[in-house]
């Protein structure tokens, strides 16, 4: 579940980019403060586009009424020129078609390499989850301090996790938003297309009705509306050279997103093998041995006794041993360690003697071995 994360000025991929919100105003900033986009600015720039095509219509109507009043002797090469335009038109349309068609599809693929990044380095984290939790059954022997350790690399981690999941649900909640934005200009282009289709239609009617004495001056107006294409065919280039940048401006933005996860899964990476070498040299042998067994020992009693570690350790352990009776009338009897034994390939054990000879089945011995 996503969530929400709330400041004033959030900063990111290391204080480069900066984005703070004000009035509604969504606001991008570089790392110096100094303001390189916002919501207000995309807003004045589709504004601009409307006018512009208030301006066309102005100019079209205005052109319709002159070439109404001064059509007397029309050229027949009229209807070429408009077939011309119309089929270069058709065209730069077909050519735009495909290249946003094919920076569709390049952000398709893009989006769906990304998910796969992000969803192995969501595997990875379960795995380093199944990791520490074996670990932690491992030493839960262990001195008390291991487990201050593990609670601290658990909460950095959650802290961690907390603040990749508020960077990655603000860069989607922002691309979104540019998506919206692209589909808003898009169909905007698309709805003036249709209106430039529809007047050259209708002035293609109305020159087929009142055509008699074309004006030497239609070769101006050809000449103004060839003019008009032209600016409109740069002001579309510089809107998609537009798209295209701020498309590897994200993708830059991504990879950088993508390899600081890498290098926090480093350093997870690293806290675990430290965590596991600190088990590997802390384990805690517990083991009890009985003391004297009717029938195999003496009937006397015996007066040492020698318990297996069941390991080898690194090097000679510190043991501790508790001599304990399953019967309290039985009398206290003195406990020493005397020595321990093995290694060099054989498993550790340990030398107790007692104050008094033992030859009751009641007594047991505890030993706590470690490094």
């Amino acid at each position: 579940m996503a969530k929400i994360f709330r400041t004033e000025e959030l900063s990111v991929n290391g204080d480069n980019i900066r984005i703070s919100a004000e009035a509604g105003n969504l606001i991008f900033k570089d790392g110096s403060g100094n303001k390189v986009t916002s919501t207000d600015d995309r807003t004045q720039e589709v504004s601009s586009l409307a006018f512009k095509d208030l301006d066309l219509d102005s100019d079209v109507s205005s052109l319709k009424d002159e070439i109404a009043d001064s059509v007397s002797d029309a050229n027949v090469n009229i209807d070429n020129d408009i077939s011309s335009l119309q089929a270069q038109r058709q065209s730069d349309e077909d050519t735009n078609d495909e290249e946003i068609s094919s920076l569709h599809t390049q952000r398709v693929g893009d989006e769906a390499t990304k998910t796969q990044e992000v969803s192995s380095l969501a595997f990875k984290d379960l795995d380093l989850d199944s990791d520490i939790s074996s670990l932690k059954a491992a030493v839960s022997d262990v001195d008390l301090g291991l487990d201050s350790d593990i609670s601290s690399l658990q909460a950095q981690r959650q802290s961690d996790e907390d603040t990749n999941d508020e960077e990655i649900s603000s860069l989607q909640a922002q691309r979104v938003g540019d998506e919206a934005t692209k589909t808003q200009e898009v169909s905007s282009l698309a709805f003036k297309d249709l209106d430039l289709d529809s007047d050259v239609s209708s002035l293609k009617d109305e020159i087929a009705d009142s055509v008699s004495d074309a004006n030497v001056n239609i070769d101006n107006d050809i000449s103004s509306l060839q003019a008009q294409r032209q600016s409109d065919e740069d002001t579309n280039d510089e809107e998609i050279s537009s798209l295209q940048a701020q498309r590897v401006g994200d993708e830059a933005t991504k990879t950088q997103e993508v390899s600081s996860l890498a290098f926090k899964d480093l350093d997870l990476d690293s806290d675990v093998s430290s965590l596991a070498y600190l088990a590997s040299q802390n384990d805690v042998v517990a083991t009890e041995a009985q003391v004297w067994t009717s029938g195999v020992d003496p009937v006397g009693g015996v007066d040492s006794v020698t318990v297996n570690l069941g390991r080898e350790f690194s090097t000679t352990p510190r043991v501790i041993g508790i001599l304990k009776s399953s019967n309290t009338n039985d009398p206290i009897v003195g406990l020493m360690l005397k020595e321990v034994t093995g290694g060099s390939g054989n498993n550790h054990s340990a030398v107790f003697v007692f104050s008094d000879e033992i030859a009751s089945a009641n007594y047991k011995i505890e030993v706590l071995a470690s490094i």
